[in-house]
């Protein structure tokens, strides 16, 4: 994980397994994009996603994004059947807000914040 302090944001290559344990074969895999939901009002500014592939293949995936912008997912290249995993990479990059709620940073002296 890399953390920028001069733009505010820390982003890591994330590497995913995921098991079928449904009944049904899967399409697309989502994910919790938590820290989108406390992106700061003055820019609107949410996580980065790029770079996504399916470990086992090589093949890229396609993102999407949902009304809601704490939700993303990837259309698998093939369905995921049940019983199976699939391996997901992806970067990503993410901006820590000025401290709103419950998710951000704020200044506590010279040169010094916290998260």
């Amino acid at each position: 994980m890399t953390l920028d302090t001069e733009e505010k944001s820390y982003s890591a290559d994330i590497t995913v397994d995921v098991y079928n344990d449904s009944e049904d074969p899967w399409q697309s895999i989502y994910f919790q994009d938590y820290p989108s939901q406390f992106r700061d009002i003055e820019n609107g500014r949410i996580s980065e996603i790029s770079s996504a592939s399916n470990v086992l293949t090589g093949s890229a995936l396609e993102l999407s994004r949902e009304a809601d912008p704490t939700v993303f997912s990837f259309k698998l290249d093939e369905p995921l059947p049940p019983g199976y995993t699939a391996s997901i990479s992806f970067h990503y990059k993410a901006f820590v807000p000025v401290l709103n709620a419950r998710f951000g940073y704020q200044s506590v002296g010279e040169g010094a914040a916290t998260v």
